[in-house]
């Protein structure tokens, strides 16, 4: 499942780059994707200009999912984990609709961020 973006910041930037890394896994790996179940549901400040307290805080409440889950072992498709905010929200709102396993996978990992 590749992290999702705001509609507002997908017209902006035009593309997903989670689901553009999910889709070549997906092919690669011959591994269902599923970019549906996962909504945001508020735009957010951007994350890189806040500090891991208040990453925490804005990305809470800031995902939904838009239908059950019909698998219980996600891989969460990010680009960059920074503080691991917006990865740690979706895996509780996951392990809430039932699932059991979650991996974070992402093509970079910043220093530790200890603001």
């Amino acid at each position: 499942m590749p992290v999702p973006l705001h509609p507002n910041k997908l017209k902006q930037r035009g593309f997903n780059q989670s689901l553009e890394l999910a889709k070549v896994l997906s092919k690669q790996l011959h591994i269902p994707i599923d970019y549906h179940s996962l909504q945001s549901t508020q735009q957010t400040t951007q994350q890189k200009s806040l500090n891991k307290q208040q990453r925490l805080v804005n990305v809470q409440s800031s995902y939904a999912l838009t239908r059950p889950l019909s698998v219980t072992h996600i891989a969460l498709i990010d680009d960059v984990i920074t503080t691991g905010a917006t990865t740690k929200t979706l895996a509780y709102l996951l392990r809430e609709h039932g699932a059991t396993q979650i991996q974070a996978w992402s093509i970079a990992r910043t220093a530790s961020f200890n603001s």
